[in-house]
């Protein structure tokens, strides 16, 4: 069992958030009450939280899974954060964030929590993993945001941009101090 570190207990602490905090990492059930609690709840804390849990049930490993090559049942079993940012009064990145949080903690141990890159983008889904996230899916794009897979009259171009967005992507796992692997599993 994954302890807490002196920096994130005072957080938790100043948050009122010990006891669930304690609770949450020992595998036990949040309840509405208690999503309440950190719906409201100061974020730093709730995404240490959520961080903590993740790294207790999911190590430091980060799955990407490339929508355009992945089967049908890839995303089985992975709980989906899946915020608004979209809509006229959708959520703020930051209330983006809280939500992945508050899906990791109310997740049961074993479903990893997975976000779109492409909703969230890039950088969003990159903070997502210090908010509990453990799986990034998307499709592999370029900047200008058209599928790569979709070019089949250039396929060195569309090789090359495929290689060069799934660096970048593993570049940003690795800058948020997680381990990336192509796959369809955590």
């Amino acid at each position: 069992m994954t302890t807490m570190r002196p920096l994130v207990r005072r957080a938790l602490e100043r948050a009122g958030l010990l006891e669930l905090g304690g609770r949450a990492l020992a595998g036990a059930p949040l309840g509405a009450a208690d999503l309440a609690l950190l719906r409201t709840a100061d974020v730093l804390a709730v995404a240490a939280l959520a961080d903590l849990v993740r790294e207790q049930r999911q190590g430091d490993a980060v799955t990407l899974i490339d929508l355009g090559d992945a089967p049908d049942t890839a995303l089985e079993g992975l709980a989906f954060a899946r915020p608004d940012l979209g809509a006229t009064d959708g959520a703020t990145g930051l209330e983006a964030l809280r939500e992945v949080a508050l899906v990791r903690l109310s997740t049961p141990a074993e479903r990893a929590v997975a976000v779109s890159f492409d909703a969230l983008g890039e950088g969003l889904a990159q903070a997502a993993l210090t908010f509990g996230a453990s799986v990034l899916v998307g499709t592999m794009t370029r900047r200008a945001g058209l599928p790569v897979h979709d070019r089949p009259a250039l396929p060195l171009l569309d090789d090359t941009a495929t290689r060069t967005k799934k660096a970048e992507l593993l570049g940003r796992v690795e800058r948020a101090g997680r381990r990336a692997h192509w796959g369809l599993t955590p």
